[in-house]
């Protein structure tokens, strides 16, 4: 596992979020979402314990499997427009604290 990889996208997440103000910057969001799927991408085979709460909180917060995308905006976009201001504040904090312990790591 590459944590220097995981920790530069989880980092450029990271960034987008924290330029958010509540319920107001979808495009943040759903860019957060991309660069976290890149990051995950490939590490499914591969999670190191220390990580597993994390991850596993990071992909059920990215699930898009129950979504439909009539209006063709992208699923991520979608997710990001349905998230309440408590997911949002879930997905910021894994967000940085994965970024954190790959950093920590690599």
């Amino acid at each position: 596992m590459d944590y220097g990889y995981m920790s530069q996208k989880l980092g450029a997440a990271r960034s987008c979020l924290r330029l958010l103000h509540p319920r107001e910057n979808e495009q943040s969001v759903t860019t957060a979402m991309l660069e976290c799927m890149i990051a995950l991408d490939g590490i499914n085979d591969e999670r190191p314990d220390g990580l597993e709460p994390h991850l596993s909180r990071l992909v059920d917060l990215l699930d898009t499997s129950e979504l439909s995308d009539p209006s063709c905006i992208g699923l991520h976009t979608v997710k990001a427009r349905m998230y309440t201001d408590d997911q949002l504040r879930q997905f910021s904090c894994t967000v940085d604290e994965l970024a954190t312990l790959c950093a920590s790591r690599r």
